[in-house]
């Protein structure tokens, strides 16, 4: 069956930290600080403005090499900027701490200078049945966002809705990814039901196929159990191996925080500061202002994805200012398994027997349970708060009373809070890595590095691979992306003169 195909372009602890790491408007010594030596002269009144820190259209962009800013905005790191009313808690993921200490130097390193470089495989299980309906299709590809896989059947198929493709997650298009989709059998504009070969065919411009059968069902999300990754890393540091066994060594014993990543809060935290905004325009309105305001934010994908990507922003600052997953006095502890925010868990009004308060009567036992974790909130107006005057309250409490958003507001936006596990035990991401021996085009100077874990649903490979690198590049910058791949051709063309 031929049909036109159209693929719409898609954009793509014990011990309390200072309060120095939660508070961006202080210095570090990792952030730029702004220039006092002059004060800032005021904007016109009628210079368009814009909430997400970006300078108005028609001004001439700033130098790369100037830190001072005089538009309103103010420094959280070398991967973004916000502006002056941005809650003072909000933590540019890089300037996240680390859970390993400063004894244990990082290997430095670049991500993703290819899609070969970033492999994930979603692990997903079986179908649950081989009926008519829809066919799993599970696919290698890479330079396709899982929208974009979606909306490429949807052509095909004259479905109504890209959604009607189940998936299971969302998957990176700068990566290597395989990944199921289901999809509708039945074609509308051949009025029958299609085969398995006539399915192949449609998902072969995607990538490879690797397997194709029938279910009944459509794939659902988090449907898969864990993702497996093998990650090369580029560019590292000479002689590799001792540091990355001594940081293995400590996140060992300590963990690995279970942070949100950056493409969770948006370019440049827009997402995460969106959603603050949004609240706190609600919060102040009265009446049928705030009801309308309530109901445009629950239904408009902005809003959704703003208000989680601000309850994320809180579940990291939280989780900062824990120095290891050890368990305390009035933490909630969850099976380790339960490594994502779920519904009903750490919700109030829940029944989720999986929650356990740690009281001085239990502490003793559950400290040495080694199948279950300490939790973070995700505030909501139900979520299940540590009791305040409890080691581990007093540490989640100082850092949320900075939060301005009352449960009222969360409530009218259906906001209902969850909590998440804190730290992840690195004997449980059967991590492996190998120092490349051969660099092509070999530079002595610097060594490759490949990477294998498994991950649960939810997770982000990121957080354990900025232990190891340390240099802020977790995400993959592109200016050295491009300064790696010149070197590259560089070294090929004189290996190849020789």
């Amino acid at each position: 069956m031929e049909s036109a195909l159209s693929v719409p372009s898609v954009p793509s602890e014990e011990t309390h930290l200072d309060v120095q790491i939660i508070n961006s408007n202080q210095p570090s010594s990792t952030s730029k600080t702004p220039s006092t030596t002059s004060a800032p002269n005021p904007k016109p009144q009628n210079e368009p403005q814009h909430i997400d820190g970006r300078r108005p259209v028609g001004e001439p962009a700033k130098p790369q090499n100037e830190p001072q800013h005089d538009d309103g905005r103010r420094p959280v790191g070398e991967h973004g900027w916000l502006p002056d009313d941005a809650p003072p808690f909000f933590i540019a993921p890089p300037k996240l701490p680390y859970n390993t200490p400063d004894s244990c130097s990082g290997i430095g390193g670049h991500l993703k200078t290819t899609p070969s470089d970033f492999i994930v495989v979603e692990n997903t299980p079986p179908p649950p049945d081989d009926k008519q309906g829809y066919f799993w299709v599970t696919i290698t590809r890479s330079g396709k966002t899982t929208l974009e896989v979606q909306e490429h059947f949807k052509a095909c198929l004259n479905l109504k809705d890209h959604k009607e493709v189940g998936i299971s997650g969302l998957k990176d298009k700068h990566a290597t990814t395989t990944q199921t989709f289901s999809v509708p059998s039945y074609s509308s504009s051949e009025k029958r039901h299609l085969t398995a070969d006539e399915v192949t065919s449609l998902s072969t411009p995607i990538g490879e196929v690797l397997s194709i059968v029938p279910c009944s069902k459509k794939l659902r999300r988090n449907y898969h159990h864990s993702n497996t990754f093998t990650i090369t890393l580029r560019s590292a540091c000479p002689d590799p191996a001792p540091k990355i066994r001594s940081i293995m060594q400590s996140l060992s014993e300590n963990g690995v925080k279970n942070y949100y990543g950056p493409q969770r809060f948006g370019s440049h935290l827009s997402g995460a500061y969106t959603g603050y905004k949004m609240l706190k325009d609600i919060q102040e309105k009265k009446g049928k202002q705030r009801k309308k305001a309530s109901w445009q934010a629950k239904k408009s994908v902005k809003g959704v994805f703003g208000v989680q990507a601000w309850q994320s922003m809180l579940f990291n600052c939280v989780l900062a200012n824990r120095s290891s997953g050890a368990i305390q006095v009035g933490d909630i502890v969850v099976p380790s398994s339960s490594a994502s925010a779920t519904p009903g868990l750490g919700d109030r009004n829940g029944q989720n027997p999986t929650e356990t308060r740690v009281t001085g009567k239990n502490f003793e036992e559950i400290r040495g349970d080694e199948f279950v974790s300490m939790t973070c909130p995700l505030p909501g107006s139900r979520q299940l708060k540590c009791y305040p005057n409890t080691p581990a309250g007093k540490i989640e409490s100082e850092v949320l009373k900075q939060n301005d958003i009352s449960e009222q507001t969360l409530a009218d936006v259906d906001a209902w809070g969850s909590r998440r596990v804190g730290f992840l035990k690195f004997q449980d991401l059967k991590f492996s890595f190998e120092v490349l021996e051969e660099r092509e085009p070999r530079d002595p100077s610097a060594s490759d590095v490949r990477f294998s874990f498994t991950l649960g649903t939810g997770q982000y490979a990121t957080n354990v691979l900025r232990e190891f690198m340390k240099n802020g590049n977790e995400e993959g910058d592109a200016r050295e992306v491009k300064k790696e791949e010149k070197k590259r051709k560089r070294l090929e063309a004189e290996n190849t003169e020789e």
